[in-house]
């Protein structure tokens, strides 16, 4: 009887939230001090990046949000209102102002595959949460929908010889051809393939990368462009297909763009069973990169030359110590930044074409920060894990490295450093048969664990790891564990209670020196689980 009084009040409570409006909670257990947010847009390219709540079919979603915790992790997730149901769930970091800006959480709206497409018109609610750390939690909520039908306006898309839909992704060799809807009524246009940028301003030139020169059609009276082939023979590389209208040749108000933000088209080869090697590191304007300050931010980009063998929605992104050589099957640790964030994010990205639009890998101080998050010295590596399994698998993960670092941060390494985290749900997104969004692994068991590695990147083994509970309920199952063959330790902490975070303590002694780490645990709602952060130490 208690336990369904629990779940009755936990469905009451996450009809509350999705009822409001873009709102915020001021504790995690209680419904009671609202305020509204106006710093929020949801957009898509095909609008301009027009603040909006409707979106249409193929469409990708994009999220700017300002008002969170600065350089704190981010839990976002789409919930179906009809059955309340998680569909998709990000992780990502806030930057040094508090503001996560034109992150993609939707990808290609109702797209399953060559002519596979779902019919997802319904509503929903992208929800928004930062647990605070001794401050009050931060949690939005911010409804949508979906229509069916075709955006209002303009827009270009990839298609097959049948008309089908393709999210951006061909082979060298292959025909392109785009189709379009709502363009400029009763005007001849030009049609171009040109290099991939992340942003266009008016007056830029527009160079035809194609090798059958500029087509030049009329748009009749419905605004519509039939499937038209644009190029022969493509080759690799990244590009971005416009509709352009005159003045012909430079950039201008009234020009139609694919995916302005993201890569219109990634031509690459096919999938392999060896490493697939790409600059991936760069810094916020895209620009790849191999040298870092210790107070820099690395951002994360790619369009992959090399299609990986698993078309995942999601990824999960590693800033590891660098390795000369990744074997299959070699673990998989985010460390790079000193006290806090060494976990990777886990987001969207066009999984079809192995394409990551730039994203901010670890929190972003602000420039006055008296305590900003710095990376430690050293030489590292970034993984895009495209199966999220936590390893290294060739042919499937992209990797900035290889026989060099994927980048360098200037200084003499530490002689160890010291990771922890207490947050691995994110993988629990369906059941074990694969076939329910929502469903979280293990609500009430969290593991602990500690990763030791030393200046040169190299797991440090067989080393003693105390696991202490400073403050709050819960209990481990053991307060030790020696570190295994890939440098970590665990612990599984249980016991957590709704809204008492627990402190809890790792530390650890290598060569004469004490490593200290603190992690927050808590448990989460409006999904019942428990979820760490770490805290610094």
């Amino acid at each position: 009887m208690k336990k369904m009084s629990l779940v009755g009040g936990l469905l009451a409570l996450i009809v509350l939230l999705l009822s409001i409006s873009c709102e915020k909670m001021g504790d995690p257990v209680t419904v009671s001090q609202f305020q509204v947010n106006k710093n929020v847009t949801m957009s898509s390219e095909s609008q301009g990046l027009l603040n909006r709540r409707t979106f249409y079919n193929f469409e990708t979603i994009f999220l700017t949000f300002a008002d969170l915790y600065a350089e704190e992790q981010v839990d976002i997730q789409i919930i179906r209102v009809s059955d309340l149901k998680m569909i998709k769930r990000l992780l990502v970091f806030s930057d040094g102002y508090g503001a996560i800006r034109n992150l993609p959480i939707w990808y290609h709206i109702g797209y399953h595959g060559p002519c596979s497409f779902e019919d997802m018109s319904e509503k929903y609610v992208v929800h928004l949460l930062q647990p605070g750390v001794d401050r009050p939690w931060v949690i939005y909520s911010i409804p949508f929908e979906i229509h069916k039908g075709i955006p209002p306006t303009p827009q270009i898309r990839v298609v097959d010889a049948g008309g089908c839909f393709i999210p951006g992704s061909l082979h060298p060799g292959e025909q392109l051809l785009i189709e379009g809807s709502r363009l400029p009524q009763n005007q001849n246009v030009q049609l171009l393939v040109v290099a991939n940028r992340i942003s266009y301003v008016p007056g830029d030139v527009l160079t035809d990368l194609s090798d059958n020169g500029i087509e030049t059609v009329s748009i009749g009276a419905n605004g519509t462009l039939a499937p038209t082939v644009i190029w022969n023979s493509v080759a690799a590389g990244p590009y971005d297909l416009i509709v352009d209208t005159e003045p012909f040749g430079i950039y201008n108000a009234g020009d139609v763009v694919n995916d302005a933000l993201l890569t219109g088209l990634v031509v690459q080869n096919a999938p392999i069973y060896g490493d697939i090697i790409q600059d991936i590191a760069c810094d916020q304007f895209g620009n790849y990169k191999m040298y870092f300050d210790s107070l820099e931010t690395v951002y994360a980009k790619v369009n992959a030359f090399t299609k990986p063998r698993l078309a995942s929605e999601y990824v999960s992104i590693f800033l590891t110590p660098h390795k000369p050589v990744w074997q299959a099957g070699d673990s998989l640790v985010a460390l790079c930044t000193v006290g806090t964030f060494e976990m990777p994010i886990n987001c969207l990205w066009n999984g079809t074409a192995g394409s990551l639009p730039l994203i901010s890998t670890h929190g972003q101080s602000a420039p006055d920060d008296p305590t900003p998050v710095k990376l430690w010295p050293g030489l590292y590596d970034v993984i895009i894990d495209v199966d999220r399994d936590y390893v290294y698998t060739p042919g499937i993960d992209i990797l900035d490295g290889g026989p060099v670092p994927g980048f360098i941060v200037a200084g003499n390494p530490p002689p160890v450093r010291f990771g922890a985290s207490a947050d691995i749900d994110f993988l629990g997104l369906k059941d074990d048969n694969h076939n329910m969004w929502g469903v979280f692994r293990d609500v009430t068991h969290t593991p602990v664990w500690g990763v030791l590695v030393d200046s040169l990147g190299n797991f440090v083994r067989n080393n003693k790891i105390k696991f202490e509970i400073v403050s709050g309920p819960g209990f481990f199952n053991r307060d030790s564990s020696f570190t295994n063959y890939d440098g970590a330790g665990f612990s599984i902490f249980a016991g957590g209670r709704w809204g008492q975070g627990t402190l809890v303590k790792l530390s650890t002694v290598v060569n004469g020196i004490t490593y200290v780490k603190y992690v927050r645990i808590f448990r989460k709602i409006p999904y019942s689980h428990n979820q760490g952060i770490v805290i610094g130490g």
